[in-house]
This record gives C-alpha cells, structure tokens and sequence, in this order.
C-alpha cells in the first residue's frame, strides 16, 4: 500500500476510534435535553399539551427508529456514509429544537389547522417509510456501504411494492416527515433550515448510495434505473 494511503487509512481509523464516543454521548446529550424540555413545557403549559405530546411521538419513533432498528452500530467504522448519517442526525435533532422554540416562544399564534395539516403530511411519510422497510425486509439497512453490502446474504434487488415506481421511497418518507415537523410546529424558520441543509444532504446521501448498488447489481441496477424515477415516479 502507498505510504498516502497508508497515512490517510490510519488517520481515518484514529479519528473513529477517538471521535466515535464523544459524538455518540453529545446526540443522546441533545435528544435528553430536548426530551426534557418539551416534557417541561407540557407541564407548565396545558393548552400546549396536545402539540407537545405529538412533537415528542414523533421524536420518539424517530429515536427508536435510528438506535434500535439498526442491524448495526449507529456510528458504524470504515462506512462511507458515517458523516453523512451523523449530520442528518444532528440536522434532525435541531430541527426539533428550532420548532420546539418557535411553536411556544415566537410571538406568533398557532395555527390549529395549519398543524393537523402537519400531521397529515408525516402520517403519508410514516406510512410510505415503513411500507418501504417491509418490501426491502433484510435488505433495509441504515448503512449502506461495500462492506455491508458484501456481509449480507439476504441482499437482493426489490422492485415491488414502492420501488416499483422509485428507487428511493424511504427518502422520500424521510423528506415528508422532515418538512411535517416545522408545519406542525408552525416553524417558518426551522422549515427554511430543513430544505435549506436537511433534504439537500438526504438527496446526497441516496445518490451516494446509488453508486454502490450500480457496482453491485451492475446491469440489473441499470436497468431498473431506466425504468424507474429516482425520488418521482416516471411518468413515460
């Protein structure tokens, strides 16, 4: 092995073994925090109970979804998309921050009905994530990369079920609940922060994943590709 790569694997291996840790204590610190400031607020505010109640449903799905559904370690070594995921995390935990702190202290008043609107649209993304997740069965995988790839026995190409029409309909769950959160929040700004960095880095992150699957399903992939849209089905 060159001595560059040799120096930038090392370095790379150093950095996950010291930063693992650390980054993996300071979200669960964030999620604790927020958790205990929306309970707070419940209590000290009674007609905010209900909207609380729902914001903090979702980030417990979310929560269980990430660090208990995981065939694998959160902060996985040596994958591609550790950083990418680890950034989504934290763009999702401020996301909840930032329309936590707009619905109860910005001096607007909420709107009921833009809220139930809210809810609507993360139940079609919830629905669409988890009928997703189903049609891939031992094939969903938070991370996607050669060596996961190449561990798993039970990877197969999926075409039913939403991927019959795209190639990416847990993303787009994803995107449908990211944007829910600050409409039910009422959260102008929090909505402009997730499309302004949250959904960008979810579009990176699918096409990151691309690559991989091209390398190994090779034409089958191509074909597939050709057939079906990336986020919006085809309509030709």
């Amino acid at each position: 092995m060159p001595i560059k790569s040799r120096l930038r694997a090392s370095t790379r291996k150093f950095k996950s073994r010291n930063l693992q840790q650390p980054i993996k204590s300071l979200l669960l610190l964030l999620i604790i925090i927020w958790f205990t400031a929306a309970v707070s607020i419940s209590f000290s505010d009674p007609k905010n109970t209900l909207l609380t109640l729902v914001l903090i449903l979702i980030a417990i799905e979310r929560f269980i979804e990430t660090f208990f559904t995981s065939k694998q370690n959160i902060l996985k070594k040596n994958t591609r998309f550790d950083w990418i995921f680890i950034s989504l995390t934290l763009g999702y935990i401020m996301l909840m921050y930032g329309s936590l702190l707009e619905a109860f202290f910005s001096p607007h008043k909420l709107s009921p009905l833009i809220s139930i609107q809210g809810i609507i649209v993360y139940c079609l993304g919830l629905g669409l994530r988890w009928w997703s997740i189903k049609s891939l069965g031992f094939g969903w995988n938070l991370f996607i990369s050669k060596k996961s790839i190449k561990k798993s026995v039970h990877l197969k190409l999926v075409k039913n079920g939403p991927y019959a029409l795209v190639r990416h309909p847990i993303y787009i769950g994803t995107i449908f609940e990211i944007l829910s959160i600050p409409i039910i929040a009422n959260a102008l700004f929090s909505l402009i922060f997730a499309i302004a960095t949250i959904i960008p880095l979810l579009i990176i992150r699918a096409l990151l994943e691309e690559e991989i699957l091209v390398r190994y399903f090779k034409n089958r992939y191509a074909e597939y590709k050709k057939r079906t849209g990336f986020l919006m089905p085809k309509l030709f």
